[in-house]
């Protein structure tokens, strides 16, 4: 698994997904929504993760969405 925005760890079957796009503030934009969508399926389809825990990296986070498409 291969991100660009996103870190990923595994320990004691919780898997933390940090989002690590902070030159936006983690805003949405397509890529990254998918991104985030392709990550929560492969940790899905993990038999070792049981939990999924997704947080902002850096208490960086905002409800807006990209200017930018891409």
């Amino acid at each position: 698994m291969s991100y660009q925005n996103l870190e990923i760890a595994i320990e004691d079957h919780v898997a933390t997904l940090t989002m690590a796009r902070t030159d936006s503030m983690n805003a949405l934009s397509l890529a990254f929504t998918a991104e985030i969508t392709r990550a929560f399926r492969e940790l899905g389809a993990n038999d070792e993760v049981r939990v999924i825990i997704q947080r902002p990296f850096a208490q960086a986070l905002t409800s807006r969405s990209s200017p930018q498409s891409a």
